[in-house]
């Protein structure tokens, strides 16, 4: 009896083709297409993947924002290089949102400036 549970992470996790997936198993091309076509094991890896991006999104938006926070905790005032860091950040995470949120580039970011950093908002 075949693991077809174990096929099918292997195409949607791993990332293996049909071919090889069917080669490694000794399952007929044919059979295993079928079924994966049947189960839209396609649909299945690409909300894998997109889930798998946006984790790693979400873990550089805070990585991104930690440093912002660095930046405008450090001390009273800000100097111009640290204003063009947070603005660097910045521009980095709407580039990031963007190419998320079109597929391409672009987007808005809105940012929220809350506690000590809030003076910058205005």
């Amino acid at each position: 009896m075949r693991d077809w549970t174990a096929l099918r992470r292997a195409f949607i996790e791993e990332g293996k083709s049909l071919t090889q997936i069917a080669r490694e198993a000794s399952v007929p091309y044919s059979t295993l297409t079928e079924r994966a076509k049947r189960e839209n094991w396609r649909g299945q890896r690409e909300a894998f993947l997109n889930e798998d991006n946006d984790r790693r999104l979400e873990r550089l938006t805070r990585k991104l924002i930690d440093q912002i926070d660095a930046v405008v905790s450090a001390g009273d005032g800000m100097d111009a290089k640290d204003f063009k860091a947070v603005t660097g950040a910045l521009r980095e995470l709407k580039e990031l949102r963007g190419e998320k949120e079109t597929g391409a580039g672009g987007g808005e970011l809105t940012v929220r400036f809350v506690g000590e950093a809030e003076e910058f908002s205005r």
